[in-house]
């Protein structure tokens, strides 16, 4: 969509060749800065998709075809948090192209020319289209509109036709794929012999007696948990405990924070700049020049309703070339000069927009290095790096969970050079170097590195510790109820003591809880195998042991069709198998291997 509402903002417009030079510049060093990085390095893949290897080349090859959309679309060129999203994107292209593709290709998948036709001006235009050159007067769809744009598409600068024909290719796309997942989605069918097994399960109830023995009555004194039953759990259960590569660290951080003298000189810049604006004979190109903020931003045109605050309160007095601000919004500096005021239904107002932004000056910065930097000396290891932090009245900040493509760690924002220092270079116990980022400089240390696969015992001993605990507990449960063919469940919780006896008379198959139990899968799965007057032996459970008694089996009625059930579940099937669910399972089988964190 945010191409699409760039052909509707550039149509007529023509193309800025200082302002695409200068992207241009920008996109080149960005391209050859990564490049001698990366041959530096001498690496040449940066993962592996459905056993295809992908170059550094091919990956940065989709890097650039988005930053140059980018730019068109923005007139700028990405900053580093957008580029962060475009690397990701680019990634995420890659992998669907290549474990889908080969889909494609066995199944014959295609978008003709003439659907190509059909979703830009025949019969079925594409959504994003129709919102485009729908009339903002009477509300509907105006079609002449979009096909005069197209017949004078050729004409249009290359700006233009650019934007059209990467708008086309991501319609080809969208539509092929959306073709895939549909082939899957209507797959799906349910039979008459599954809507009665369903309608079976979901309506039979149980009424059921149940002895309850809770794990926590029993002492913990009586049992001894080894580190070798630790190991033998976990071996046996590491399908559920996988877990993907972590690393963890603490860090501090060290504020960028103005002083007082970097405020006056700001404050006598902005006088200086707003005595130059209230002269400019160009006032759109002087602001997009001069401001600190988006140069996309910096002319508008608004109704009253839509008026900046500053401006808002000051409309009565609103006239051209009248200057207002600079007035903090957000933490950021902006002046207001309105360039024209257009009388009509409603009344509309050209406004220049310059943003500024009050920043430490290059001598605050070195201070507050000098700082860190002497930090980091002094620390050799974690004891240290915590003593020390303490001294300097510094917070200790934890991030045990870092992932090898995060942006952002704990509170800090555009941490990737922290993020690869952690996967590349880091030792758990050593000190980092000093990084800088925008509001301020970090020294970390790395406390953790987990590999990818089954976690290792001491993330998760607690949890182990647990599920061993009442294991052992459930066993010495079982070994002291005395169970005979012709006792009840009364007399057998009276001859243990410390358990009762409960009663539910509507369990459904698809329940999870017992009452004064919580969950107890087990024990309901069990039961509905019972025949009424049987009961279990001693099982366990969640949250102890139990014994149950079926008392009465009220079985779900018959149904004379179950055609109307049988497209209800079907619809719900088709629910759950989202499109997002055929892409994530697709990735799973693809078994892919990321090594991006290397480069960027």
């Amino acid at each position: 969509m945010a191409i699409i509402r760039k052909i509707r903002e550039k149509s007529g417009l023509a193309v800025g060749l200082v302002a695409g030079g200068l992207i241009l510049f920008l996109l080149g060093r960005d391209i050859l800065g990564l490049k001698s990085t990366i041959l530096g390095r001498n690496r040449t893949d940066v993962g592996e998709i459905a056993g295809q290897k992908v170059s550094i080349q091919d990956y940065q090859k989709h890097i650039d075809e988005l930053k140059h959309n980018f730019s068109l679309q923005h007139d700028r060129p990405p900053n580093e948090t957008e580029q962060a999203r475009l690397r990701e994107q680019a990634w995420q292209q890659l992998i669907e192209a290549t474990i889908y593709q080969k889909e494609y290709n066995a199944l014959g998948l295609q978008v003709s020319e003439e659907e190509l036709i059909d979703m830009v001006q025949g019969e079925h235009i594409h959504p994003d289209l129709i919102a485009t050159f729908t009339d903002p007067k009477t509300g509907e769809f105006d079609k002449n509109q979009l096909l005069k744009y197209l017949q004078h598409l050729s004409q249009m600068p290359l700006e233009q036709q650019m934007l059209w024909h990467n708008f086309e290719k991501s319609l080809v796309a969208t539509r092929r794929k959306t073709k895939f997942n549909q082939l899957i989605v209507q797959s799906n069918f349910v039979t008459d012999l599954e809507a009665q097994k369903k309608h079976n399960l979901s309506t039979t109830s149980l009424h059921i007696k149940y002895l309850y023995i809770p794990y926590y009555t029993f002492p913990d004194s009586l049992i001894e948990v080894k580190d070798s039953m630790l190991h033998s759990y976990l071996d046996k259960h590491r399908n559920e405990y996988k877990v993907e590569e972590r690393r963890g660290m603490q860090y501090v951080s060290f504020p960028i924070i103005p002083s007082s003298e970097d405020t006056l000189t700001f404050e006598e810049a902005l006088r200086d700049l707003l005595q130059e604006f209230k002269q400019a004979k160009d006032d759109s190109i002087f602001a997009k020049v001069n401001t600190d903020g988006d140069p996309s931003h910096s002319y508008g045109s608004f109704t009253r309703d839509q008026l900046p605050k500053a401006l808002a309160q000051s409309r009565k007095k609103l006239q051209k070339n009248l200057l207002i601000g600079p007035v903090e919004e957000e933490g950021v500096y902006k002046i207001y000069k309105v360039t024209a005021v257009k009388p009509g239904k409603p009344t509309t107002y050209e406004v220049a927009i310059l943003e500024k932004q009050l920043l430490a000056s290059d001598d605050t910065r070195d201070k507050v290095f000098r700082k860190a930097d002497y930090f980091a000396s002094m620390v050799a290891n974690k004891t240290q790096f915590e003593e020390n932090a303490a001294k300097e009245g510094l917070r200790v900040y934890d991030a045990m969970k870092v992932d090898k493509n995060d942006f952002r760690v704990g509170i800090l924002n555009n941490a990737r050079e922290i993020v690869r220092w952690l996967y590349n270079n880091a030792v758990i116990g050593k000190v980092s170097p000093v990084f800088e980022l925008e509001t301020a400089y970090v020294v970390a240390i790395m406390t953790d590195k987990q590999k990818a696969g089954t976690a290792s015992l001491a993330h998760i001993r607690d949890e182990i510790s647990l599920k061993v605990k009442n294991e052992l507990k459930a066993s010495k449960i079982i070994a002291r109820l005395e169970v005979t063919a012709d006792s009840t469940l009364a007399s057998i919780a009276a001859q243990y003591g410390q358990a009762e006896v409960l009663e539910d008379k509507g369990v459904k198959f698809k329940d999870n809880i017992l009452k004064q139990v919580g969950f107890a899968k087990n024990a309901i799965g069990k039961a509905f195998a019972l025949q009424e007057g049987e009961r279990t032996a001693p099982l366990e459970d969640e949250n102890g042991v139990l014994m149950v008694e079926l008392v009465k089996r009220q079985e779900a009625p018959k149904l004379v069709d179950y055609t109307s059930y049988k497209n209800d579940m079907l619809q719900r099937e088709r629910l759950m198998q989202s499109y997002a669910t055929i892409s994530e399972s697709m990735k799973y089988f693809a078994k892919i291997k990321d090594y991006r964190y290397k480069f960027h």
